[in-house]
């Protein structure tokens, strides 16, 4: 026994000795959240980790030798700023003598000001243009030793990086632009994503590849990197036309001394959407240089110069370069230009005494309108050269140019498209055709290929992966909506070849719409209307088919209703609930036709006994408070932690505060509703501050965070039905997998305890919402626009549509509006102008709740580094006099008005919504754009300013009234 033992404590010994280490760095951003985020995937990965807060960067260059992998995500994105290029040393020469580093979350300038100055890279930046759609990452090489047995297709919220061409990208989005690359430096690798730690990205199996990737550099070569940009489809009947040649160069590009074991053969052939390249180039030798300046012609490389303009020395021409490292370079006019990012869609492959090249160029990147019918003799002017090895022993240049001069265009070659070749064209790899079915809808499709072998089709939406053979696969949409499809042809695990994504449709037999009761289901005392309200559709082609609905409870049928099901005209099920006694009820529609049933939908609902504090939603989605109708309008966060801040600063020409002064101001200043901070660590306090809020006629709100604990959440409940206010339970801020759990069990703890107030959370990733709409019963879009410049106010609309998208447009969007800049983090303070177009601009796009979040000033918070959250000498802080005394005149109309949409006009930059009231109408119009724009609507009639104190530029003839809007102006009419 005492063997065992031994032998067992030495092999506890050898894995301990053995494993994987990390160092992850942190900063005290959102409370710290970063710090764990990856504890349970490292875990998983078998690596040990340990912690380093940005502020202790120096402390980790010390030791960075001794980790396998340093990982930095959320670093110092608000807090805390660090310039991480004053280590930059100490990070080169970890990667350089084979660490791995791991940056996620690059989108943020912070970061990637300095990753080009450390590692000696042209740029890397943000787009900053996201993606806010509900995007996936789709993999370029599924195969690739980094991504290997990586199983999702991971989803993203936010932009894309754009990068020099030195980086090799693993990974794009749905629109193509990249979201995963790398960089192999030395003898270890740079590893860049966009992705937020926050997603759980990367994966265990990432980490692990990382490990592998790095520790087999001797035995590593460059792979093929499969694409799924290729857009063009093979042609039945016309086939491609070949181009031979350059006249006497035999289809090789030699030296003068024409040695052959230089030589490099290739290829030419064009279709309908562009030009085919294939080149094989002997006698290579991987050189593997550290990047100096543009690592592309740091190895043997191919460049490519194309001109297609029927005037030689004239037009536009375009330069492509490709190495065996899979480096890419491209450019307009070869310098002038550079790093187009023209989608080359190379394939490179390495071999042991040739490397091969494949590359697809549309026409749209050399500047040919896709209009233009390309005659098949037009000459295309071209050069190929092939650089082998300037920078080992100057070995020279071989090009086809007779007198070497590459980028003389008067000395290049013409390529006609005329004459078709019959030697062997080298393999160029084209995607599958996708063929989904012509009515898609809820249930099994077959889907189609033109490869006839084993298919993998993926739904990215879902993540659903199905397995079929000989091209044929059945896909269960389980779901009605938009779905986005990719195919691969996989022979024994490998992926052969991959289509492009494909977006389809699907939809259901009969579609139901509860308009009431909606909110958790629930009838409760104080519902201003309890008329139940059930819009039914269908697209059921039969004359004979109709529904029945049937109200029951106790499975006492109440009310049966049989009405005849029309294609593609609505059915709407009313029925009044105010004399039903309290209890469960259900209701089951059914879609019949004759005898037989096509689909049967049961729902139940409660209704409630009466309670002292109610909150609920009217069909309009506007919220009531124990019957009466309320816009929140609210300050998020107001910290009272920080009024001790400003008491001990002892401004020259601010008073001195207290809680109830600051509250007084507060309400003063037309807000309603205050949310302070943590439960646990405002509860000793709550008592206090409700007292001082209620006081001034505002409801007190609490976060909840991250409380879990069954008694904990009961207390908070009892506190807030002691209390006779908390509009809501604010809980989890961005749930995304374990905190996605964590909320989802808080909201159902709560709809038992407390099924009078609705949970939500704000929401600044877009993609998150999905999700949360199984924890929130309000979708609270949270997008901070004014980041180094300012973008127009229209990029509000994104995250906006993603959360109506989110919950099937059935539940209330509150926004969370930005009243805040950061002091050296790269976010400007809004303009007093931009506050008000963000506040009506969410107006017109049906948000019935606002939250300011959060005043600042340009003194520094002794801790973070940005402005005070409450600061009296802010001039943002009376201007809310103005707009919230507007937002609660307002109000007044989407509380009686009738919501009849935005008026069609001949500018699709200007939005606007319209409501009825007692027949008249009134109209929100914004120009969310820092330009003047002007609209012309079919107005007639008197025109009346809402706001006297406004002038417009109005001008009206022959029916018709246009708006000369100036930049950011927002418009509120009666007509």
């Amino acid at each position: 026994m005492k063997k065992y033992c031994i032998i067992l404590c030495l092999i506890l010994l050898t894995s301990i000795l053995n494993a994987d280490k990390a160092a992850l760095i942190y900063s005290s951003f959102t409370d710290y959240q970063g710090k764990n985020i990856y504890d349970k995937t490292l875990k998983e990965a078998n690596i040990d980790i340990d912690y380093y807060e940005n502020i202790e960067i120096d402390k980790l260059c010390a030791n960075i030798n001794n980790y396998d992998i340093v990982i930095g995500s959320i670093i110092y994105n608000y807090s805390n700023t660090v310039d991480f290029s004053l280590y930059g040393k100490a990070f080169y020469d970890y990667v350089y003598n084979g660490g791995a580093l791991i940056l996620t979350d690059m989108h943020y300038t912070q970061l990637t000001d300095w990753v080009p100055k450390v590692f000696g890279l042209d740029y890397m930046a943000g787009d900053h243009k996201p993606d806010l759609d509900r995007t996936n990452t789709i993999f370029t090489s599924p195969h690739h030793p980094l991504i290997r047995d990586v199983v999702f297709i991971h989803e993203t919220w936010g932009e894309s990086i754009k990068v020099s061409p030195e980086y090799s990208i693993l990974s794009v989005n749905v629109n193509g632009k990249p979201d995963i690359v790398y960089k192999e430096i030395g003898k270890g690798l740079l590893f860049v994503s966009n992705l937020c730690a926050m997603q759980s990205f990367p994966t265990p199996e990432i980490f692990n590849n990382i490990l592998a990737y790095v520790r087999s550099k001797k035995e590593r070569k460059p792979i093929i990197a499969e694409s799924i940009n290729i857009s063009s489809k093979p042609t039945k009947k016309k086939k491609l036309n070949y181009i031979p040649p350059l006249e006497g160069a035999k289809g090789k590009v030699k030296n003068h001394e024409e040695e052959e074991a230089t030589r490099c053969e290739w290829q030419v052939h064009k279709d309908e959407k562009g030009i085919y390249f294939s080149f094989e180039c002997y006698d290579n030798d991987l050189i593997n240089t550290v990047n100096t300046e543009e690592a592309v012609f740091n190895d043997d490389c191919i460049e490519i110069y194309l001109k297609p303009n029927l005037t030689i020395g004239t037009g536009d021409t375009y330069y492509f370069v490709f190495n065996q490292n899979n480096n890419i370079y491209d450019a307009k006019n070869y310098f002038p230009n550079y790093d187009t990012y023209i989608e080359s869609n190379a394939k490179v492959l390495s071999q042991k005494n040739k490397w091969t090249l494949d590359i697809f160029i549309p026409y749209s990147s050399i500047g040919i309108n896709k209009d233009v019918n390309l005659d098949e003799k037009s000459p295309f002017y071209f050069n190929i050269v092939r650089v082998y090895h300037p920078f080992k022993d100057n070995e020279g240049l071989y090009s086809h140019s007779p007198n070497q001069i590459m980028a003389d265009t008067n000395t290049w070659g013409t390529l006609n498209f005329d004459t078709p070749i019959k030697t062997k064209l080298f393999k160029i790899t084209t995607p599958i055709t996708l063929t989904v079915p012509e009515d898609v809808s809820v249930g099994e499709n077959i889907f189609k290929t033109n490869i006839k072998t084993n298919i993998q089709i993926k739904d990215l939406t879902t993540g659903d992966i199905y397995q079929g053979k000989l091209g044929e696969c059945k896909v269960n949409i389980k779901k009605p909506g938009e779905h986005i499809f990719i195919a691969s042809a996989i022979d024994k695990n490998m992926i052969l070849a991959t289509s492009p994504s494909v977006k389809i449709n699907a939809t259901d037999v009969f579609n139901i719409k509860v308009v009431y009761p909606l909110y958790r289901d629930i009838v409760q005392s104080k519902d201003p209307d309890k008329t139940m309200e059930i819009h039914l559709t269908t697209i059921y082609q039969n004359p004979k088919a109709y529904y029945i609905v049937e109200l029951k409870n106790d499975n006492k049928t109440i009310i049966t209703k049989t009405e005849k099901a029309t294609p593609d005209i609505p059915f709407v099920f009313t029925y009044d609930l105010s004399n039903l006694p309290v209890g469960d009820y259900n209701y089951t529609i059914t879609l019949k036709e004759g005898e037989k049933s096509i689909k049967t939908l049961t729902k139940t609902f409660k209704i409630l006994p009466p309670a002292s504090f109610e909150v609920t939603f009217d069909k309009k989605k506007i919220c009531y408070i124990n019957g009466e109708p309320f816009f929140p309008i609210g300050l998020y966060h107001l910290a009272y932690t920080e009024i001790k801040w400003l008491n001990d600063s002892k401004k020259e020409g601010v008073p001195e505060l207290n809680l109830d002064e600051v509250n007084k101001q507060a309400a003063e200043r037309g807000f309603n509703l205050v949310t302070t901070l943590n439960w646990y660590d405002s509860y000793p306090y709550s008592k206090e501050r409700a007292d001082s809020a209620l006081k001034q006629g505002m409801i007190y709100n609490l976060e909840l965070g991250k409380v879990s604990d069954s008694e904990e959440i009961k207390k908070m409940v009892e506190t807030f039905n002691q209390w006779n206010t908390g509009l809501f339970y604010y809980t989890v801020d961005e749930p995304i997998d374990e905190s996605l759990d964590m909320a989802i069990d808080i909201y159902e703890k709560l709809k038992v305890m407390d099924p009078h107030r609705p949970c939500c959370a704000s929401v600044a990733y877009p993609g998150v919402f999905y999700g949360a709409n199984k924890a929130f019963d309000i979708m609270m879009p949270d997008t901070y626009l004014f980041r180094n410049s300012h973008p127009s106010i229209a990029g509000l609309l994104d995250p906006i549509n993603v959360a109506k998208d989110a919950c099937n447009n059935e539940k209330p969007i509150w926004a969370t509006l930005q009243a805040f800049g950061w002091i050296e983090g790269g976010m400007s303070v809004p303009t007093l102008e931009e506050l008000r177009a963000q506040q009506y601009f969410y107006l017109t796009q049906g948000v019935t709740g606002l939250f300011w979040y959060g005043l600042t000033s340009p003194e520094k918070d002794p801790v973070a580094n940005y402005g005070l959250w409450y600061m009296g000498d802010d001039p943002m802080w009376d201007y809310f006099k103005i707009l919230n005394s507007e937002i609660k005149r307002v109000s007044n109309i989407l509380f009686k008005g009738n919501n009849i949409g935005p008026l069609e006009g001949d500018n699709d930059k200007i939005y606007s919504n319209v409501w009825e009231v007692d027949n008249n109408k009134y109209a929100i119009i914004v120009n969310p754009e820092r330009e003047p724009l002007s609209v012309t609507y079919d107005i007639k009639g008197e025109i009346t300013p809402f706001f006297e104190e406004y002038k417009y530029n109005i001008t009206q003839s022959e029916g018709k009234t246009t708006f000369n809007l100036n930049e950011l102006e927002c418009v509120i009419i009666k007509y």
